[in-house]
């Protein structure tokens, strides 16, 4: 499944294998905001409602995850986060996830109202210019 998101249209992050990348977010998602998991999971393309929540609750998830899989142990805030990802000079298949999950912290936490998911798995191309003629 392919993903992208964006909040404003032009700032746009297009993730492949958007389930495997985000496998322990959706897991957390499962537990935590069903609605969220199942629109995630989908074919849908959406607007994030309750953004505020929604941000809360994947910094929430993304510092718990940083700690438990990547030994972080800094104070979690956009710089810290920024030069621990930057110490990590190896980009391969075992980063595939933390990468997947910094470009979205960097997105959600840039965004001032608005988070948009769109499924591109189909007719990408296509999908992808009428996505950015909507702004």
């Amino acid at each position: 499944m392919k993903k992208l998101y964006t909040y404003n249209h032009s700032n746009i992050v297009t993730c492949n294998d958007f389930e495997i990348k985000f496998k322990d977010y959706l897991d957390y998602l499962k537990n935590y905001n069903v609605e969220l998991f199942n629109l995630l999971n989908s074919n849908f393309d959406f607007k994030v409602h309750n953004f505020e929540v929604f941000k809360t609750e994947f910094n929430t998830f993304f510092e718990s995850w940083l700690r438990e899989k990547n030994s972080f142990n800094g104070r979690f805030d956009i710089n810290n986060i920024d030069q621990f990802v930057e110490s990590i000079s190896t980009i391969d298949y075992r980063f595939d996830s933390l990468f997947a999950y910094y470009n979205l912290f960097k997105k959600i936490n840039l965004a001032k109202e608005n988070f948009y998911f769109y499924d591109i798995t189909l007719d990408e191309e296509k999908k992808y210019q009428n996505i950015v003629k909507k702004r």
